[in-house]
């Protein structure tokens, strides 16, 4: 018996090729790695910009709504050795991901 409904279609799942996983993990190294570089690198400035002390270390705290402890961390000047590998490190992946993806043409 035939009622002419549609069919119904379900979602199916499908691996990942290779070259997509290295373009996954290079997308997320610099999501991760080189992106907190560049954000630690924005932030020391904004505060160096907004701050009239010298060689002082920002320090931010996130702090909860309840009387619990703050969790704070200071913010270190990068340093010009970090920064240079950083910069090394993302010319790097860019290269990797040039090349996995220019073998697709």
């Amino acid at each position: 018996m035939n009622r002419g409904g549609r069919k119904a279609e379900f979602a199916s799942t499908e691996e990942y090729t290779p070259k997509e996983r290295i373009v996954l993990t290079v997308d997320a190294l610099e999501r991760a790695v080189v992106g907190w570089v560049e954000m630690h690198k924005e932030l020391y400035s904004f505060f160096a910009d907004h701050t009239n002390a010298e060689n002082i270390d920002p320090e931010i705290k996130f702090e909860p709504e309840e009387f619990d402890e703050a969790l704070a961390f200071r913010l270190p000047k990068p340093d010009a050795r970090s920064l240079e590998l950083m910069a090394q490190l993302h010319r790097l992946l860019r290269d990797l991901r040039a090349q996995v993806t220019d073998n697709d043409n």
